[in-house]
């Protein structure tokens, strides 16, 4: 299923070159996300940028990683349990290893992590963009 119509692409087309490769990419990273709600997040706005916090009880520092991939932010949880599942009477608590993307626009860069009772922290700053005059061009 794609999530941009083809009348909107059709419109795009019509004034931003290279549209359709960004619809492309949206498709797919919606497709890839959807249906995953492990972990829980929120986005927080700040001044000069974003912050978004995951719920990732149970985990420890070293059963996660944090990467950038082109304009994605990758969060990865690897975890290794050590206790038997047969052992429990309930298991609320999720113990399944994840793995959570954010798409950044280009001006967003990651700043900083940090792990704290459970909630992951990952600092985002919006770079203001150098504003640069308009350019002519010479026609030959």
């Amino acid at each position: 299923m794609s999530f941009l119509t083809t009348n909107i692409l059709d419109t795009w087309n019509k004034d931003y070159i290279g549209s359709r490769q960004l619809a492309n990419k949206l498709n797919e990273f919606y497709a890839a996300q959807r249906g995953s709600t492990f972990p829980p997040y929120n986005i927080i706005e700040r001044n000069n940028g974003y912050e978004i916090e995951l719920a990732v009880a149970g985990f420890d520092k070293s059963e996660i990683e944090i990467s950038c991939e082109e304009s994605s932010l990758v969060i990865t949880g690897k975890h290794e349990s050590k206790i038997n599942p047969e052992s429990f009477i309930h298991c609320g608590i999720a113990n399944r290893s994840f793995e959570r993307k954010f798409l950044l626009r280009e001006n967003v860069k990651v700043m900083g992590a940090s792990y704290n009772n459970g909630i992951l922290a990952i600092k985002l700053e919006q770079i203001e963009p150098v504003n640069e005059k308009a350019k002519l061009i010479p026609i030959s």
